[in-house]
């Protein structure tokens, strides 16, 4: 399964690499022919993050949990809000089945007793306004998740430097408390050979 999983995956970008896509849509083609990862880095990511999925999806006990995996360079992600710690523990064991992942980091706070989903949207439209404005940043290589006005930024950046000035961009919008940045430099290995344009 996971081998035609990957196969398919392979297909698709070699596929989108051709210039011609009509499985995947404009957006994530574009995203992935700027990413600094390289296309089999990326496939990997794809599968593992599908089974990341597949074993939180199968828990029992986090049904109605609006969670965010992601997968960058092997390395796992899952955040959201969760509806008690022992929940969250929960989460964080179940994701820990996904065996080939080189580690696992999870942000899963307990969800306050008041809403707060309006102003966290109205907070994760800032910071990616902030984001775009930088003409040094690529705002379509980061994925912006706020809980309770707590920004975590995921993805993959050129350097430590564009890794950096990310999260500075994000902690000037307006409604942010806390900024955790999970934003990785490629590393060796995984980096596109192609040209980027930043």
């Amino acid at each position: 399964m996971r081998i035609a999983l990957a196969l398919a995956g392979v297909l698709s970008l070699a596929v989108l690499a051709a210039g011609c896509s009509p499985a995947i849509g404009y957006k994530e083609a574009a995203e992935a022919a700027i990413s600094p990862l390289s296309a089999p880095a990326q496939v990997r990511d794809q599968v593992l993050k599908m089974e990341l999925r597949r074993v939180l999806l199968e828990t029992e006990g986090i049904d109605g949990v609006s969670l965010t995996p992601a997968v960058l360079m092997e390395c796992g992600f899952v955040v959201g809000f969760a509806d008690s710690e022992e929940q969250a523990e929960q989460i964080k064991v179940a994701a820990e089945q996904v065996t080939d992942l080189r580690y696992l980091n999870t942000y899963l706070p307990v969800r306050p007793a008041e809403s707060t989903t309006e102003a966290d949207l109205e907070t994760k439209a800032a910071v990616k306004g902030e984001i775009a404005l930088d003409p040094e940043l690529v705002s379509t290589r980061y994925t912006v998740e706020v809980l309770n006005g707590e920004v975590v930024l995921l993805g993959v950046t050129m350097d430590e430097a564009e890794s950096k000035r990310a999260a500075r961009a994000a902690q000037r919008a307006g409604g942010v408390n806390r900024v955790t940045n999970w934003l990785l430099p490629v590393e060796e290995g995984y980096e596109s050979i192609r040209p980027h344009l930043r």
